[in-house]
């Protein structure tokens, strides 16, 4: 259960008076630590916008999340991101919908002054294994 989200740092630039033609998202989760029944997440978010001929701008969140979960729960995150820089996909599926919760309302607030469209929260996610193939 996610307990607190942080954010600490944000930029956002204008780099081109061009039309927005296009907008790319990305999560990346930078760093989980463990300690007990709490786990930290830090993650960047960051928004590309595209024009037709250039880049038009962009949109970083930097900031860390909380967790509290059973012992059991805790050891197999810190295992899976020792092992393969992942999260097991129920606890991945938390934290991304947090991520774009919080970050599409307050990237909402920082990207309207230098005429950036908002960050409109994508639909939650729901991730799943493929047979034969595991979910990264």
């Amino acid at each position: 259960m996610i307990t607190s989200t942080r954010i600490t740092r944000v930029e956002a630039e204008r780099k081109s008076n061009e039309a927005i033609a296009g907008v790319e998202f990305n999560i990346n989760i930078q760093n989980v630590k463990t300690s007990g029944e709490e786990v930290e997440v830090e993650y960047a978010f960051e928004v590309t916008y595209q024009g037709k001929k250039e880049d038009v701008g962009h949109l970083t969140i930097i900031g860390n999340l909380q967790a509290k979960e059973e012992k059991k729960v805790v050891a197999s995150i810190e295992k899976e991101w020792k092992e393969k820089k992942r999260l097991p996909i129920e606890f991945a599926e938390t934290v991304i919908n947090t991520i774009n919760f919080v970050c599409g309302a307050n990237g909402t607030l920082v990207s309207l002054p230098v005429g950036l469209t908002p960050p409109i929260p994508m639909p939650q996610a729901k991730l799943q294994t493929q047979e034969g193939s595991q979910a990264s």
